[in-house]
């Protein structure tokens, strides 16, 4: 299923700011094994990623990729995120056509403005800028660069070099550099059959991998993540959302969840507590107990779905939700603890992570 290969360079690994013409980016010298199954290939790919302090990091990306049909042209529509914590502070995009020659340039102030509704929530704050561009001739590449400054270190982005079915790769690097002081925890996935190169040192870590032909879709197949190369970090001190935090492992990550998201929200009026006090008084067994609450929840409260800054991770006020009678699944299941907690039934607020597959984490 997974082929790889090892080939000498054609073409210096060469990227610049502005590319009028560039015989570097020409089709005629990918090599013939990296077009075979392959409808795009990433020629080159750079991925920076500057933790300047706790509070501050700057991504920057250059890549072309070289699109071979219309099954991949989705890989030439540009489109970047970006929040109040999260700042585009540049975005370059340039096309060609076969041969390296420049067909179009596009700047940020051609780019649209969207808000990233995601079709259910009430409100979000998220916001993204995205280009689409339609082809006249194949094959074409098409290259960009931009920069991202955030002061989100929480997350830090993670490499996926083969990003794909039917996508080879010439070259991609990703790098991450943080402050003295600040380590990183790393989930280094899958590199058996690849070869991967890896240099750290005290403050950057470097990935690379070169000529890395295209996979094809067969059936029956587990996830595409789970049998390419990736790299996951995290650091020990971050902030997330304006929230400064430090954890070495899962106990210090939960209580800074704990101090720092959730202790503040355990509020409820007196007479929502006299009321589930009252319903529950004739019962002793605490799976009883839950089962009154849970109905109770169900029958006062609405699920609607609310993402604005920490919102997607600190829950609502329990007071909030009582008094409005809606929340999202935080501020619901946050809710529904907090009355556990007025009928002394033990419980525990848990992050879970919904979906059909496994995730990973550091």
């Amino acid at each position: 299923m997974i082929k790889k290969i090892l080939l000498p360079t054609l073409f210096t690994f060469f990227i610049t700011s502005v590319i009028s013409q560039n015989i570097e980016i020409s089709t005629l010298l990918i090599p013939e094994e990296l077009k075979e199954d392959a409808n795009s290939v990433i020629r080159f790919e750079d991925y920076q990623i500057d933790m300047t302090s706790q509070r501050d990091m700057i991504i920057t990306k250059k890549i072309a990729i070289t699109i071979f049909n219309k099954f991949a042209d989705n890989h030439a529509d540009i489109t970047l995120h970006y929040d109040k914590r999260r700042t585009v502070k540049s975005i370059k995009v340039y096309y060609y056509d076969a041969f390296g020659k420049e067909i179009k340039k596009v700047k940020k102030k051609d780019f649209k403005d969207y808000s990233a509704s995601d079709g259910f929530s009430l409100y979000n704050d998220g916001r993204y800028l995205h280009y689409s561009y339609t082809p006249t001739t194949y094959p074409y590449t098409v290259y960009y660069e931009y920069e991202i400054k955030t002061s989100n270190t929480a997350f830090i982005p993670q490499w996926f070099p083969v990003k794909g079915y039917y996508q080879s790769v010439q070259k991609s690097k990703y790098s991450f550099r943080r402050p003295l002081g600040i380590s990183i925890k790393k989930s280094e996935n899958n590199f058996e059959g690849f070869d991967v190169f890896k240099k750290e040192e005290s403050e950057i870590i470097i990935y690379e991998i070169d000529n890395v032909v295209a996979i094809k879709r067969e059936p029956n197949v587990p996830s595409f993540a789970s049998f390419v190369p990736n790299v996951r970090l995290g650091v020990n001190k971050f902030n997330l959302e304006g929230v400064d935090g430090e954890a070495n492992n899962w106990k210090e990550f939960g209580k800074w969840y704990y101090d720092n998201l959730l202790q503040s929200t355990f509020d409820l009026p007196e007479s929502t507590k006299k009321e589930i006090q009252r319903l529950t008084s004739s019962i002793e067994n605490p799976i009883e107990k839950a089962k009154i609450v849970y109905n109770y929840v169900q029958d006062k409260v609405r699920y609607i779905s609310i993402q604005v800054g920490i919102g997607g991770f600190k829950p609502m006020q329990a007071s909030a939700v009582d008094n409005l009678s809606y929340g999202d699944c935080k501020g619901l299941t946050n809710y529904t603890k907090t009355l556990l907690d007025a009928v002394n039934v033990e419980s525990h607020y848990v992050v879970v992570w919904a979906g059909n597959q496994k995730k990973n984490r550091l």
